[in-house]
């Protein structure tokens, strides 16, 4: 949890509801962060819930009334450096400018497990 330093964030939302995504979620609970969600491309997963965590098609993040976006954290859950690259230049591209992104490496978090 480290990559909070001591703030945990007001509103976290995890990109991809895959197996790292689902992980984070148990170790975001686990220390006691709400304010959780989900955001996934795959329309057979939007508008359901996982453990009571809503998961979000990423779009709505646009849509989201929150009065200060700096307040939003998008964590991705995905293994390939690239594609979370190419997430985050793809949530600025749809306005969302005033929220952190985190690009987690699996494999130093795997690694030490």
């Amino acid at each position: 949890m480290k990559n909070f330093g001591n703030k945990k964030p007001t509103h976290l939302y995890i990109y991809g509801f895959g197996l790292f995504g689902r992980t984070l979620l148990l170790m975001y609970k686990k220390n006691k962060f709400k304010n959780i969600n989900f955001l996934d491309n795959n329309k057979q997963f939007h508008n359901k819930k996982y453990l009571g965590t809503k998961i979000l098609n990423p779009n709505a993040l646009e849509k989201i009334n929150i009065k200060n976006r700096r307040d939003i954290t998008v964590v991705s859950s995905f293994y390939d450096i690239n594609l979370s690259k190419s997430i985050y230049k793809s949530l600025k591209g749809s306005g969302l400018t005033d929220y952190k992104f985190i690009i987690l490496n699996w494999r130093n978090i795997v690694g030490r497990i």
